[in-house]
């Protein structure tokens, strides 16, 4: 760890010209740039700045430093209408740089975004035709609600059933709606993965949530300090909470076959029509939002930063737009279209999985065979890749990583996001499903095997702190190590 003197020493990582004040006239321009620090003659400050750097787990690159500059105030002595932008920009920076620190930099020329004065919003033909099926969609949703609303919900044409389905009072309840509600009363055990899929989700947004203060922060030395904060530990290894996701989908498909299976054979012709109904689960909401992020979005805001991240994602999502609605765009490196979404193309391609196996495979020991084989290469790929690769065998967020949304690194790419590296707990809640419906089917009882408060055991044993000491002795000694 830098002390705070030390630090001090560095070039500011991150600075940004204030951006409402710089578009103020015509002719005015902002620049977003990302430089790297060079020097043309010996360095201490730079071979510093260098192996600061190279210990990426906790560290930011210092070696690249990220500014928004107000080209015509803060560069007004550099202005040159022959020599462009970026060599503009470029002699600026070297000259406060080198004034500073005895640094000079180099324009990375695919990390420029400018912006001038009362530019052109830039509407197109996309952005129009997405309009217009955005409000024919609100308009579906009043009509569906106001049919609803009047008492026609009871119509039996396929026109008003369609329109049904945009009712919001309808939506509404169906969401509400726990796992167990039914007429099938083993689904009732099942209400439990409501609150677990509610808890996790609410992990998953508060783990990811602070990741954008590592894009642009005033004080990156804090976020660089806190990875040695044995408290921040369960923040940063909270990547592996989305596993849980894999292990309930896999149990839900699974026992929902099981229960299926009692009333017809599932047999290879069902295949198709199970991938269908499970794209579409997903598809038309993901086509919306695909839709308004490559079109709309862009337009509803401005900034220092907003042609590097949203303008950006965009672009991207214009370009990798088919690969985000066939759900393979987890293996779609280095696209910045809705990064966070890979999750939902590794899911469908589990469940493409799950189905093949007990559509095809209808003998119950051969179906556990094909789960256990499935498990064996969940277990075996990631080692694979982790060693071939040479790739961490967890995704560490680190800062860089963090800034990038993960977009760029190579564990998150090759192993985190893939489909068949999330194997092993998709298997395991398949695994699990068929243990689960071959004990009820056996009457077993559960609750003979519940440890009572009034047995010595629980007394004596279980519920003691001493008798507890040793999993939080490893606690301790982890941190210790780490």
């Amino acid at each position: 760890m830098f002390s705070a003197s030390e630090y001090a020493l560095l070039p500011q990582l991150f600075f940004l010209d204030n951006y409402h004040n710089c578009l103020m006239a015509p002719g005015d321009t902002y620049c977003y740039v990302d430089a790297r620090l060079v020097t043309n003659e010996t360095n201490q400050l730079l071979t510093v700045i260098q192996e600061f750097s190279a210990y990426s787990k906790t560290h930011f690159d210092r070696t690249i430093v990220h500014r928004g500059v107000c080209v015509t105030q803060t560069c007004r002595d550099y202005l040159d209408n022959s020599s462009g932008l970026v060599p503009t920009v470029e002699a600026c920076l070297n000259s406060t740089l080198y004034k500073s620190h005895g640094l000079q930099t180099k324009v990375m020329k695919d990390v420029v975004y400018c912006t001038k004065f009362e530019e052109p919003a830039g509407y197109d033909l996309v952005d129009y035709v997405v309009a217009l099926v955005m409000l024919v969609l609100v308009l579906f949703n009043v009509a569906g609600s106001l049919t609803d609303h009047v008492g026609c919900a009871e119509t039996k044409s396929t026109g008003g059933r369609l329109l049904l389905c945009f009712s919001i009072k309808r939506n509404w309840v169906r969401l509400r709606t726990a796992a167990g509600d039914g007429p099938e009363p083993r689904l009732e055990r099942l209400k439990c993965f409501t609150g677990l899929k509610t808890i996790t989700t609410i992990l998953v947004i508060m783990a990811h949530s602070p990741i954008n203060i590592a894009i642009s922060t005033s004080d990156p030395e804090f976020l660089e300090n806190i990875y040695h904060n044995p408290a921040a530990t369960f923040l940063f290894n909270g990547t592996l909470i989305v596993q849980t996701f894999f292990l309930v989908s896999g149990f839900l498909l699974a026992y929902n076959l099981l229960l299926m299976e009692e009333k017809r054979p599932i047999s290879w012709d069902m295949l198709p029509k199970g991938v269908l109904i499970r794209w579409l689960r997903f598809a038309p909401v993901n086509a919306v939002v695909l839709a308004f992020v490559a079109t709309w979005q862009r337009h509803l805001g401005s900034g220092p930063l907003w042609k590097s991240l949203v303008h950006k994602e965009a672009s991207q999502c214009r370009h990798d737009w088919f690969y985000n609605l066939l759900y393979v765009h987890n293996y779609v490196d280095n696209s910045d279209c809705m990064p966070h979404t890979w999750y939902l193309g590794a899911d469908m391609q589990l469940s493409v999985l799950g189905l093949v196996i007990f559509c095809l495979v209808t003998s119950p020991k051969l179906r556990k065979m094909a789960v256990a084989a499935a498990f064996v290469v969940g277990v075996v790929t990631p080692a694979i890749h982790v060693v071939v690769q040479n790739l961490s065998p967890i995704l560490i967020v680190s800062p860089e990583v963090a800034r990038n949304i993960f977009v760029r690194d190579p564990t998150f790419n090759n192993l985190y996001k893939r489909g068949h590296t999330n194997l092993v707990n998709y298997a395991v809640g398949l695994g699990t499903a068929m243990l689960v419906y071959r004990l009820q089917q056996h009457k077993f009882d559960v609750t003979k095997y519940k440890v009572r408060e009034t047995e010595p055991t629980f007394n004596n044993l279980y519920k003691r702190g001493h008798t507890n000491l040793v999993n939080y002795a490893i606690g301790l000694t982890s941190d210790m190590l780490r």
